[in-house]
């Protein structure tokens, strides 16, 4: 792909990221999460990883029914390390009782990584815009070239749709 090319796909990515940026604000998030290994990990790892600590979650905090499995909104982008392909995800959860904390919720993901690794996780500050610190990645070019297969875009519940979708009939 030559350089012309290249440029206007990282172009079409940062306008796909605004947009997805803009939607991922509207929901009422309570906590961001900054989730990492301690070896490297593959792409599929790391979904994997992260499929498995959001399903925990659920399960431990909203119970096993077939309705709980909507109720925990979450989005996670994965994004390499400054020293190359060490995987790690930054995003954001909501939907989670008001007493659960972010001690329970670090070590769910803890238990849910075989490798071992650590998870950072805060209550929401609108102040400071982790949606936008999520998609970083894709405002520097270098970072999109990297991110070359689907499994390198956010991955989201489908409750984020659906809690979308009734924000905008109230």
């Amino acid at each position: 792909m030559s350089n012309g090319a290249t440029s206007l796909q990282n172009e079409g990515h940062r306008y796909h990221m605004k947009g997805m940026n803009h939607i991922l604000n509207q929901v009422r998030w309570q906590y961001f999460f900054h989730l990492t290994f301690k070896q490297e990990v593959s792409e599929q790892t790391t979904i994997h990883a992260y499929k498995g600590f959001a399903g925990k979650l659920t399960r431990e905090f909203l119970g096993r029914s077939k309705e709980s499995r909507n109720k925990l909104i979450h989005f996670a982008q994965i994004e390499f390390g400054s020293s190359g392909r060490h995987l790690h995800l930054h995003g954001c959860l909501a939907g989670l009782h008001r007493n659960v904390s972010e001690t329970a919720i670090a070590e769910i993901w803890e238990t849910c990584i075989h490798e071992g690794g650590d998870a950072k996780v805060d209550k929401y500050d609108t102040s400071r815009d982790g949606v936008s610190y999520a998609l970083k990645i894709w405002e520097n070019p270098q970072r999109v070239a990297l991110m070359q297969s689907a499994e390198s875009w956010p991955i989201y519940s489908k409750s984020v749709v659906e809690c979308l979708r009734r924000r905008g009939e109230g």
